[in-house]
């Protein structure tokens, strides 16, 4: 059966039934059906009463929505994330996947994106920021914004063993919140049929209520600007800068070994991978860690090198003890800056 059919199907039945009556404090502001426009805050069970059967947003969480309401009965409905998760995101991509990161910085700020290869830039890669979606409210059924068509549901424990739906209202409370009323329905066949088609009618079930807090001015967050997304060089740029890390890196161990005294026994030395801090140094630096344990009695001979070379910097004891042998034992992170 269509849409349209079901609709059709289901205003003859609410013609003759009753409903529930909702609790007091279930009950609209007012019964015009005014805008419905305002800010909400949200979590999954409310988007799971706003969109039954519809899977949640897989890809973070979306705690704010915003309900835009320009009349003509048709409400969209956008789901915001907050900015620290979506800088959160866009830091890593930025450190895993640098072009698809410009790709999608480019789309968030409007911005031409660099030539690239098609088979690099996918508009499915990076943050999602927000999400929205329409919906058909132009019923007005006592303060309700109705939609005119039912949603299919799963319904309470021990109702009949028929397909359900729900058909979804909107309205303010008088406390400014959302609440949503659905009311649902079972299906019914006749055992009559044409061509083939069995003739269905839905009758009503019962009533269910739920109450959306507003949020307080001031909640919903800003959209990441240009001044909150790193930039990265361009391609042939961010070439050149990871051979020349690469050139570095290989030199540099070669020379800390080579320059540690004998019997200095190097367990740990490797650049810090997945580290929130080292994803926002520049393109031209990373954050190693190296450690190590030296002969009895003998000065550390891990900081001093380090030291004596210009392209390390913040250096930072992050471990020191004795091994049960009685050797002193050191872990050490610093920062190497790759050559102009």
């Amino acid at each position: 059966m269509s849409s349209i059919a079901l609709a059709g199907a289901m205003g003859l039945l609410l013609a003759g039934c009753g409903y529930d009556r909702p609790p007091r404090e279930f009950r609209p502001a007012s019964r015009d059906c005014g805008p419905l426009a305002g800010d909400y805050l949200v979590d999954e069970a409310d988007l799971r009463w706003l969109e039954p059967g519809r899977d949640v947003p897989a890809r973070g969480s979306f705690p704010f929505l915003t309900i835009e309401d320009e009349g003509r009965g048709i409400l969209t409905l956008v789901l915001r994330r907050r900015t620290s998760d979506v800088l959160a995101e866009a830091t890593t991509l930025r450190l895993t996947q640098p072009d698809q990161y410009r790709a999608w910085r480019a789309r968030m700020l409007g911005e031409p994106p660099d030539p690239q290869p098609e088979s690099v830039v996918r508009a499915d890669v990076g943050p999602v920021v927000s999400r929205r979606w329409q919906m058909s409210a132009g019923r007005c059924d006592g303060g309700w914004r109705e939609s005119p068509a039912g949603v299919p549901i799963t319904p309470r424990p021990g109702s009949e063993d028929a397909r359900h739906v729900a058909v979804i209202a909107l309205a303010r409370g008088e406390g400014g919140e959302l609440l949503v009323r659905h009311h649902v329905r079972f299906e019914r066949i006749t055992g009559l049929s044409f061509r083939d088609q069995s003739f269905r009618y839905y009758r009503y079930a019962y009533s269910d209520w739920h109450r959306i807090s507003a949020a307080p001015p001031g909640t919903l967050p800003a959209p990441p600007t240009a001044r909150d997304l790193p930039t990265v060089p361009d391609r042939m740029q961010r070439m050149r800068v990871e051979f020349a890390r690469r050139e570095q890196w290989g030199r540099f161990q070669e020379w800390i070994r080579k320059n540690l005294p004998p019997d200095t026994t190097v367990t740990i030395f490797r650049e810090r991978q997945m580290d929130p801090e080292a994803m926002r140094l520049p393109a031209d630096q990373r954050r190693i860690e190296i450690a190590g344990h030296w002969t009895i009695d003998a000065p550390d001979p891990f900081t001093p090198l380090l030291a004596s070379r210009p392209d390390v910097s913040d250096i930072e004891l992050k471990q020191s003890r004795w091994q049960a042998n009685n050797r002193p034992y050191r872990l050490i992170e610093f920062t190497l800056t790759a050559p102009p």
